[in-house]
């Protein structure tokens, strides 16, 4: 029984159009950072319960300004916010173009088991 789950073929054509994909999204994320595992690990995370807050946050400070030491940059924390708001949907449409990428690269690397029983 054949595993062949993945019978693809690209023109030339298909792989330009990928890769010139792949260009703007390196071009548009030049900005972007990169972090050690150490680095990402000791982040503040905004997490499922941390966000109600921040996003209630910046409404109260306005109000209170005096709340805030000299130093804490509301409109910086506003922009954070938005920038997350912004580049979250599409984090999660890459993670999935991506996953799909991966398995289809795996199994197109995957070598069927030779027939038995002949």
């Amino acid at each position: 029984m054949s595993q062949d789950l993945v019978s693809l073929a690209f023109t030339a054509e298909e792989l330009a159009a990928l890769d010139a994909a792949i260009a703007t999204v390196e071009r548009f994320s030049q900005a972007f950072v990169s972090l050690s595992a150490e680095q990402v690990r000791s982040l503040a995370k905004m997490g499922d319960r941390s966000e109600p807050f921040c996003r209630i946050a910046p409404m109260v400070f306005r109000q209170y300004p005096n709340a805030l030491p000299p130093s804490f940059d509301l409109a910086e924390m506003e922009q954070d916010i938005a920038t997350f708001d912004a580049l979250r949907p599409r984090a999660l449409r890459l993670r999935q173009v991506m996953a799909k990428f991966d398995d289809t690269l795996s199994l197109t690397a995957t070598i069927e088991p030779p027939l038995t029983g002949i």
